[in-house]
């Protein structure tokens, strides 16, 4: 884009994120996304998005920067970055790493 029609505007920059950043999301089931000042949360539907161990493994790659919650629903918590938008290109790396995970037979 910016080849083409110069530096991008952050507003246009953010909506990229977010898009691809819910296309990583979808096949583990994230029921929501937030992101602010004090981090990011993927809310799970359910445990059984655990169960390929996919999201297991990237929360062990990523271990002191993710956490997993389990007080309301399941929950991956990401410790803030310097800047929300910074903490979603964070969790869009979290989620690629874990579409890519295979495991050694």
């Amino acid at each position: 884009i910016e080849d083409n029609y110069g530096n991008m505007p952050d507003s246009v920059f953010n909506l990229l994120i977010i898009a691809v950043l819910k296309a990583y999301a979808t096949p583990f089931s994230v029921k929501k996304i937030s992101v602010d000042s004090n981090g990011g949360t993927l809310e799970l539907a359910s445990l059984a998005s655990l169960s390929d161990g996919k999201l297991s493994a990237a929360i062990k790659r990523y271990s002191g920067k993710v956490t997993l919650s389990m007080a309301r629903m399941p929950a991956i918590v990401f410790k803030p970055a310097a800047t929300p938008v910074k903490t979603m290109l964070g969790m869009t790396n979290f989620l690629k790493f874990a579409a890519s995970f295979t495991q050694n037979p």
